[in-house]
């Protein structure tokens, strides 16, 4: 008594005040604030101290002991579904669209999707909070944070704590790879699908272009996953990329002429270059053993090798112009070869956390993009319905190296003869791909002289 803690004691010890009326414990810290000094400054700590100590909760076991109660969540199931249907009253379409980056009839599709997945392994299980996540709750959260929303910005909207967030990415990720991965699928096997594929190219970008290309089913692509540097792997500085000054994941892709993804392996370091990256990838095995049939092939960049299965660009000569048949030729490659690099800024523009280094390991980095390419898929399916591919009746073709020859709506033979060596000592090397580009090169050649345009 006198003491800083014993007038904190008696104010607490009397009688409560209404709550209308000012507490007395405010008014003494009131006084405390006007002492001043140190005994003023230790009455305001004991009184801070006694205050928190007023407001938590404990109850007497029956032996002179207290032990805590605990309170109730806030946020259980009915407060999440009343919380969740108060949001889906305040957002029109335009504004739902632009939170969860689909539309309502896409969302439920997802969610009727990732049921079975999210049943089996429901995730925040403990009573204490909250019991399990509703399965539209957890979609909501993923493709809000995949959309670049913040912590905050998911607690504010949907009332869920930061551990739980993560939670939900993870789960929802594996869902979504092991029950969706069909989206991403190039039939290497089936020589129908192919043609399918083949043509959507020739009609989106070869027949404005005199058809040079036929049996293109792909381009190839790489792109860096920016991510902070691994903690827990043991080479930790091979996933910095120094062309790009960061640490990321090289993801290697294939896309078709709707920029959907029909191929992707990301499980290289960033440092590794796309030619070795893609050489490591299943997909270079299987066309390696001559799986697909060789009329079809894939178009890529001057970072990869020419293959039977892959065409690239011809590279500039160090010394001289680089001849005009040449140039066209590259100019034409970039004209389809373009669809890849909107196909990536597609998914960075809709999925906006990827432009942001990702605080996770490597293997979930991995996970995050193939789950976001998948549901990139997944929105183009269901704006193109039906139609993703154009009906394509009795596509016949010859392979590449047979004597056969073709001939276009502009009236013009095709030779699938490999062209001669070129006037400036431009040699043909022995390879089917460098017989491949040389086939097209000619090609372009022949619309030249025949006056046509390229």
């Amino acid at each position: 008594r006198g003491t800083p803690r014993g007038m904190v004691a008696e104010v607490m010890s009397a009688p409560q005040t209404p709550p209308s009326a000012r507490s007395a414990l405010d008014v003494l810290v009131e006084q405390a604030l006007a002492m001043g000094g140190i005994e003023g400054d230790a009455i305001v700590a004991w009184a801070y101290l006694a205050a928190a100590h007023e407001h938590d909760d404990h109850e007497d076991d029956g032996c002179g002991r207290s032990s805590h109660v605990k309170r109730p969540r806030l946020h259980q199931n009915s407060d999440r579904l009343e919380q969740w249907d108060v949001l889906m009253g305040t957002l029109d379409e335009v504004q739902f669209q632009t939170m969860f980056r689909m539309d309502h009839a896409a969302f439920n599709t997802l969610c009727a999707i990732l049921t079975p997945a999210l049943a089996r392994k429901p995730v925040n299980k403990c009573p204490d909070r909250g019991g399990p996540l509703p399965v539209h709750y957890c979609v909501a959260i993923f493709l809000m944070w995949l959309g670049g929303a913040r912590y905050i910005d998911i607690h504010s909207h949907l009332h869920v704590e930061k551990q739980t967030v993560f939670n939900v990415v993870d789960e929802v990720s594996i869902a979504i790879v092991d029950t969706m991965s069909s989206l991403i699928n190039l039939p290497i096997l089936n020589p129908d699908e192919l043609a399918k594929i083949s043509e959507t190219f020739r009609q989106k970008y070869g027949m404005a272009r005199g058809d040079i290309f036929k049996g293109c089913v792909g381009c190839m692509d790489g792109w860096l996953a920016r991510m902070h540097k691994p903690k827990y792997h043991p080479n930790p500085n091979s996933f910095y990329a120094y062309r790009y000054k960061e640490y990321g994941l090289a993801v290697q892709a294939v896309v078709d002429a709707l920029a959907r993804f029909v191929y992707v392996w990301a499980d290289a370091p960033g440092s590794c270059h796309d030619s070795a990256c893609f050489s490591a990838c299943p997909l270079a095995f299987a066309l390696g053993l001559g799986l697909m049939d060789p009329k079809y092939f894939i178009i890529a960049d001057s970072a990869y090798r020419d293959e039977e299965w892959m065409l690239t660009p011809f590279t500039h000569p160090r010394k001289g112009a680089q001849p005009e048949d040449e140039k066209l030729f590259n100019a034409i490659l970039s004209g389809h070869r373009q669809v890849s690099e909107r196909a990536f800024a597609l998914l960075v523009k809709k999925w906006l956390v990827f432009q942001r280094p990702l605080q996770m390991e490597p293997d979930k980095v991995g996970r995050i993009v193939v789950a976001a390419m998948i549901l990139h898929n997944f929105c183009i399916d269901t704006r193109q319905s039906d139609a993703t591919y154009s009906p394509v009746a009795n596509f016949t073709r010859t392979q590449v190296r047979h004597n056969a020859h073709e001939v276009t709506a502009d009236g013009v033979v095709y030779t699938n003869e490999p062209m001669p060596p070129h006037e400036s000592g431009y040699r043909s090397r022995t390879n089917d791909g460098k017989l491949r580009k040389n086939l097209y090169r000619f090609r372009v050649r022949q619309r030249l002289n025949a006056g046509l345009a390229v």
